[in-house]
């Protein structure tokens, strides 16, 4: 799954690869995974996935930008964006390093 991006249905592929449920089984755990996490950020709660990060979604304040073509100031509304921190474990990964171990 490597050099492209990840669609449910390659979630849905990976889970009957690893443990075998029927194609459909799988395919309806990926849904329903996907839906409480959406279901969680749209609560503006907050999603945390060990050794892969945190999903939080956060409330944006009204500002003032700026047009990049006109240079006029144009206001921008108040929004809910998401953020999402990626685990120590998982920055590792990414960069080929090694993580040091958690004291305890």
């Amino acid at each position: 799954m490597s050099g492209r991006n990840v669609t449910r249905v390659d979630l849905s592929n990976a889970a009957l690869k690893r443990i075998g449920p029927p194609r459909r089984e799988s395919a309806e755990l990926a849904r329903q995974i996907l839906d409480e996490i959406c279901r969680t950020l749209a609560a503006g709660g907050t999603v945390k996935l060990s050794s892969f990060g945190i999903f939080c979604a956060c409330e944006k304040a009204r500002w003032v930008g700026r047009s990049p073509n006109t240079r006029e100031v144009v206001p921008v509304e108040a929004r809910q964006s998401i953020t999402f921190n990626p685990s120590p474990l998982l920055k590792a990964c990414i960069t080929g390093r090694q993580e040091k171990p958690r004291p305890g």
